[in-house]
């Protein structure tokens, strides 16, 4: 067993002990270690328990695995060492020597324990033994007294009874005296009419005598009276409960329907990403694989309207007006339908005659798409603290045969996070300062990548902390795609930089010219 301790990220402070022989570290869901890490991979490492102690292994991760600042591939990990995953950096602790002592000291607990609730028990059942005989010896009665002798008589044989015998001449004075107390009671008991006994009278009061002596040998002895049981009485029948209607049985969704679905949240996504001809792709996907599935054809009418493709968008609406006959959504589509229509004949109206029916002027499509961008971490060396690697794929749309590779500029801006004031602004660090451009013919279909690289040279950090008083770290990155300088689509890492592109100036911007005005000409 071993213990695994956040040193940064999100979880920093927690630590995690870990039982199983074998577990996953990344990105993905299913990883035992989730890691909340743009920079790590989906499924980054594998810590493992051998025989000779716990390994950690590299998954094929993007950014590798540094232990103990080393890059490695697999690593026997000893107590305290330090395992860097992406921007996650762990420390390693064993515990199970502490477990050990730990259990030690809780069996010998438990066995003084154990001794003290014995002796306690012991002494119990003695004292309660003893309990037992000092009452048989106190309320015994030496021989039955006969039923035809009066109850005063027999209450003073238990008490002749009683008395001691070792002193002779005390026994008798107590035995006059009570016989001269029982003479004055008669002579009382005759001087009175005596009352109507009932048939039970004698009993109640042998009974009622014995009660009060024995009350009076518990108050002696210190014993609590007994505690009679209360009858419980019978708890009225519930009613008989109205049999429950019997549950539907689950119904099973549609596999077409659950992929459609998680293929729209993806659409929806890129959407947002302004990725919009990937976007479109995906949702015709869904159209070919689902045609049943409106979702798709209502986001991708919506789409078409969002880049100004009327027509397509109408299309669209014609398609959900068909397929939904009878539904609520029938008169949604109906309306939708017509909206467009009436847009698409009031634009017609107000162009000019010589442009109706025409593209507008200096207005593109989507046409190149950034399909991925790995990113690549190296260890740091003598020369720099910090490098990474951009590859940047992209594509043509489908179809595309006429893009022009001269025209395709690629910008490239890095983001470092301040990490006090946890802003985050453009790194100072080596980065291209000039868009990328693509060399070379650009067949149709074909990926063509593009390399940017990130570098905080040697004394960097530190040269800024002393100007600037301000301690940086690395945070992201943001791509921005251009063909004629028309914005084709942006990709960020972590998303939350997307917030960031509004701020990044544009790279067809020119400054003002600010050279000084030529001088007069002479008369």
């Amino acid at each position: 067993m071993y213990r695994l301790v956040f040193l940064t990220g999100k979880f920093k402070g927690k630590r995690l002990a870990i039982e199983e022989k074998s577990v996953k570290a990344g990105r993905d869901p299913d990883c035992v270690i989730r890691l909340p890490d743009d920079e790590a991979s989906r499924q980054h490492a594998l810590f493992e328990q051998r025989e000779d102690g716990v390994y950690v292994k590299d998954l094929g991760s993007t950014n590798r695995i540094l232990v103990n600042d080393a890059p490695t591939q697999e690593a026997r990990l000893n107590h305290g060492d330090r395992i860097e995953l992406g921007n996650t950096l762990l420390q390693f602790q064993r515990i199970t020597h502490a477990d050990a002592g730990t259990g030690r000291r809780i069996s010998h607990t438990q066995t003084v324990t154990g001794a003290t609730v014995a002796v306690i028990i012991l002494l119990q059942i003695a004292f309660l033994l003893f309990l037992v005989a000092r009452h048989k010896d106190l309320t015994s009665i030496p021989e039955a007294a006969p039923t035809n002798v009066p109850v005063p008589l027999l209450v003073e044989k238990i008490e002749l009874a009683s008395m001691e015998t070792d002193d002779e001449e005390a026994t008798f004075a107590q035995a006059e005296s009570l016989l001269q107390r029982r003479e004055e009671e008669i002579r009382q008991a005759q001087a009175q009419p005596p009352p109507e006994p009932g048939p039970d009278d004698e009993v109640m009061q042998d009974l009622r005598q014995l009660r009060e002596e024995v009350a009076g040998l518990r108050e002696q002895l210190g014993v609590p009276a007994p505690v009679e049981p209360e009858i419980e009485q019978p708890a009225p029948e519930p009613p008989p409960a109205e049999p429950e209607p019997a549950p539907a049985p689950p119904v099973e969704e549609d596999p077409l329907t659950v992929r459609a679905q998680a293929m729209l949240a993806d659409a929806l996504a890129d959407i947002a990403r302004l990725n919009l001809v990937q976007a479109d792709e995906k949702l015709a996907r869904i159209q070919l694989m689902a045609p049943d599935f409106l979702p798709a054809y209502i986001e991708r009418a919506r789409l078409h309207e969002q880049r100004g493709q009327l027509k397509q968008a109408g299309e669209q609406w014609a398609e959900v007006l068909n397929r939904s006959m009878g539904t609520p959504l029938y008169e949604q589509a109906a309306a939708e339908r017509i909206r467009i229509a009436r847009t698409e004949a009031a634009a017609r109206v107000a162009a000019p005659p010589e442009t109706r029916g025409a593209k507008p002027e200096g207005r593109l499509e989507r046409r190149i798409r950034i399909t991925d961008i790995q990113q690549e971490r190296f260890p740091k060396n003598e020369q720099f603290e910090e490098m990474r690697l951009l590859r940047i794929i992209l594509k043509p749309r489908a179809g595309e045969r006429n893009v022009d590779a001269y025209h395709i500029e690629v910008v490239v801006t890095f983001f470092d996070e301040n990490t006090e004031t946890r802003e985050v602004r453009p790194t100072r660090a080596v980065v291209p300062k000039e868009p990328l451009r693509v060399d070379g013919e650009w067949r149709p279909n074909q990926e063509r990548t593009l390399t940017a690289a990130y570098i905080v040279p040697r004394g960097l950090r530190e040269e800024e902390f002393a100007k600037h008083e301000e301690r940086m770290l690395y945070m992201g990155y943001v791509v921005q795609v251009y063909y004629r300088q028309e914005l084709q689509d942006v990709e960020a890492r972590p998303k939350t930089l997307l917030d960031k592109v509004d701020s990044i100036p544009s790279p067809f911007h020119k400054p003002p010219d600010t050279a000084p005005p030529p001088p007069p000409a002479g008369n």
